[in-house]
């Protein structure tokens, strides 16, 4: 349970991080520092993406 909950904060917060630095987010950030696993969604991501550009999905 703490594993999942631990995963699914680090997947919000690169979620967040990535809608700022695209600009379709504005606001304040979530205050505080990152939580741990951030690299292990940030590799989950990259597969995602690649997959959906392998498969034409370009407009993500």
């Amino acid at each position: 349970m703490r594993e999942q909950r631990r995963l699914a904060n680090a997947r919000l917060a690169l979620l967040e991080t990535v809608g700022h630095v695209l600009g379709f987010m504005h606001g304040p950030r979530t205050r505080g520092r990152k939580p741990a696993g951030v690299d292990e969604a940030y590799a989950e991501l990259q597969a995602v993406v690649r997959g959906a550009l392998r498969r034409g999905m370009t407009d993500l």
